[in-house]
């Protein structure tokens, strides 16, 4: 249990009921579609934008119960504030299930397309990266041989960082960079020696 002190106020009350002393009654269609928070013998009055598909599609469900919330307005002149400059509102909890857009925004779809971008852009680098250093290992050996890895046990360990370094796409490269069954062509055989600086590398 929570106490309030007398000089800040209450900032929300509701009701567990739909049926108890705060209560949102709404018209039917042939009557008007008017709604009012009800509230012992007070009748407020709510503005209801009927054009907005989230609030219709609310609207068309069943109210649970009703909360009234205060908040404080940019100053006592703004639309819809009181003379001490708070705005008061209705929240409805309601039956069913939340309302979905049939169509994103297309503020969404920009702010989407931004995002792929900038993740190509990180692909592409690190897939240079991994080029790079392909190559520096390349230059040393031509007999790559790597232990079996758990990639699982990677994003265990690592979590996203494991996309974020893609180990994989290293481990997949050599074959792409002339090297058929992990063997340069332009190299010849190597003594065992040469081979440990590109494990130790790896």
């Amino acid at each position: 249990m929570r106490f309030k002190s007398k000089g800040r106020g209450l900032d929300s009350v509701e009701n567990k009921q739909a049926k108890s002393g705060l209560r949102f009654l709404l018209q039917p269609p042939e009557e008007g579609n008017q709604g009012w928070l009800v509230w012992g013998k007070d009748r407020l009055p709510a503005i209801i934008d009927w054009e907005d598909p989230v609030v219709k599609y609310g609207l068309d469900h069943c109210v649970k119960y009703a909360r009234l919330v205060k908040r404080k307005a940019s100053s006592p002149r703004a639309k819809g504030a009181d003379s001490q400059g708070y705005r008061y509102s209705v929240q409805l909890i309601l039956e069913g299930t939340p309302y979905q857009k049939k169509k994103n925004s297309k503020g969404y779809l920009a702010t989407r397309r931004r995002l792929a971008h900038q993740e190509r852009k990180l692909a592409a680098h690190r897939k240079s990266l991994h080029g790079r250093l392909v190559h520096e290992i390349i230059r040393v050996g031509n007999d790559l041989r790597i232990e079996k890895v758990s990639y699982q046990g990677w994003q265990k360990q690592f979590g996203k960082s494991v996309g974020l370094h893609a180990p994989g796409m290293l481990i997949d490269q050599p074959p792409t960079h002339g090297c058929k069954y992990r063997r340069h062509p332009e190299r010849g055989s190597h003594a065992q020696h040469q081979t440990l600086p590109v494990l130790s590398r790896l």
